[in-house]
């Protein structure tokens, strides 16, 4: 056995690792059996994110129309910016002027809380383009929202590509519902 012989043991295992890692906990493709109904064991609820998802039928049929149909309902609740495929400018409406409008004063009148934005995009293109465009997207948003007076250390961006859906990206509705930064405040 060459001196090598272990080299390439720890280079195969760590190899095999980080196949598992992405496949089964980024891409999220493995999958656990269904259990028997002699194994099903009731689980307790578990708490959900404040934003419900859209109903695949009730997805309007364009960015523009997914945008218009986000409403305001407060500064806590938390808001989409939706975005066309490729771009990383957000398309703008009355509903997330107003919120980025609250969300300024709240942040002013707050100097201690944060605003999180968080960059999402859909399954087209490979892994790496789309967390650096979910990356752009939610630094996009930031220099934006720095502009409107809001403080640069009080936005925290965080990309997530494709790995967060918020819709299936198996219909073109979907991929479009996918495609946005998610704005809430800490």
């Amino acid at each position: 056995m060459s001196s090598n012989a272990p080299w390439w043991i720890v280079l195969f295992v760590w190899m095999g690792l980080a196949t598992y890692w992405h496949t089964c906990q980024i891409k999220g493709l493995c999958y656990e059996p269904t259990p028997t109904p002699a194994e099903a064991v009731e689980t307790p609820a578990v708490e959900t994110l404040a934003v419900e998802p859209l109903n695949i039928d009730s997805i309007p049929d364009s960015e523009e129309a997914l945008a218009n149909a986000q409403k305001y309902e407060g500064v806590f609740k938390p808001m989409d910016l939706y975005f066309p495929k490729g771009s990383a400018n957000y398309i703008k409406t009355g509903a997330n002027r107003q919120f980025i409008e609250e969300v300024q004063k709240y942040l002013v009148a707050n100097p201690g809380n944060k605003l999180l934005l968080t960059g999402h995009t859909d399954n087209d293109g490979n892994d790496a383009m789309n967390m650096t465009l979910s990356r752009q997207r939610a630094e996009g948003v930031k220099k934006q929202l720095t502009r409107t007076g809001i403080a640069a250390d009080q936005l925290v961006t965080d990309g997530k590509g494709e790995t967060q859906p918020k819709e299936t990206n198996d219909t073109p509705e979907g991929r479009r519902a996918n495609r946005r930064v998610n704005i809430v405040v800490q």
